[in-house]
């Protein structure tokens, strides 16, 4: 019996696969926390996008109210069905979009864009109104949807709640974090 034991001590078969199954969970572990990292730097870049995008509508001081009708571009219009209808917009059987004024357009503006990717329901748009571009600085409050008036400056803030679900990025992000992108421009004159 003590030589079975003496050549089973001395003896390396199988530890190869021993050695696997001890790396192999570290290994997938650490590969999904790269996807997700790589998942949450696409998101805020999406983020910064999105923030540019809603500023660039919103500064023209265009009323998309009275029925007027716009189609979106790309994969922004897909996010929207013929017949459909929501707080701020309808669309009729052609596809178009028909929008209840401005704030409306911008809202379903971020449904329709982003919804492929994040989910539109924990996107939050907030604005903060300046008199002059010298003074805008920060984040907006928690004002949605105010777009000024002609020549003023408006902090346009675009959030997102990102769900993390890799336990190796609990210490550094938690179980959630928030991604932000605050985009400050001056309105034309209208």
């Amino acid at each position: 019996m003590r030589t079975l034991i003496a050549t089973l001590r001395k003896s390396e078969t199988g530890s190869a696969i021993i050695e696997y199954a001890l790396v192999f969970p570290v290994f997938i572990f650490l590969l999904f926390s790269i996807i997700e990292l790589s998942l949450i730097g696409y998101a805020d870049s999406l983020m910064d996008t999105l923030g540019t995008q809603v500023s660039r509508w919103a500064k023209t001081g265009y009323d998309y109210s009275g029925g007027q009708t716009y189609s979106f571009q790309g994969s922004a219009n897909e996010g929207f069905t013929p017949g459909s209808s929501g707080d701020y917009y309808s669309v009729d059987e052609g596809g178009n979009v028909v929008m209840n004024g401005r704030e409306g357009f911008l809202r379903e503006f971020l449904r329709g864009t982003a919804g492929r990717f994040l989910n539109p329901d924990k996107l939050l748009l907030t604005t903060k109104v300046y008199d002059q571009i010298e003074g805008a600085s920060g984040a907006a409050d928690a004002t949605p949807y105010n777009v000024g008036q002609g020549m003023d400056a408006v902090a346009y803030t675009v959030s997102y709640e990102w769900d993390v679900y890799s336990p190796l990025l609990y210490p550094f992000l938690g179980t959630s974090t928030i991604l932000t992108s605050t985009v400050i421009i001056q309105n034309e004159a209208f």
